[in-house]
């Protein structure tokens, strides 16, 4: 998924993100048993890998340091859009065999 990450001073900046989603599930109060049910689930996000795209120089990409990915899985405005792009990945329709 390509990302605009504001970097302060420095500007906006274009990445490519690659992570996992797990998107959790709703809690249930009750069973049908009567038992009681069990706490929702939220979702789960692990950014993966990103890389710098630099739209001036297509050779540059490269990878981030470990210090900037971990500031990435921070970044609540990342983990809405992974989660955005998932779910509009599911809404797609299936492609058709070729055959």
């Amino acid at each position: 998924m390509i990302y605009y990450a504001d970097l302060g001073d420095l500007g906006e900046e274009k990445f490519w993100i690659d992570y996992s989603y797990l998107p959790g599930h709703p809690g249930v109060h009750t069973l049908r048993n009567g038992d009681p049910g069990y706490p929702p689930e939220g979702p789960e996000i692990e950014i993966l890998h990103v890389f710098h795209l630099d739209d001036s120089h297509p050779a540059a990409e490269q990878e981030v340091p470990l210090w900037m990915l971990r500031l990435f899985q921070k970044d609540e405005g990342l983990l809405e859009a992974c989660a955005s792009d998932w779910e509009d990945s599911r809404r797609k329709p299936a492609q058709e065999e070729p055959w």
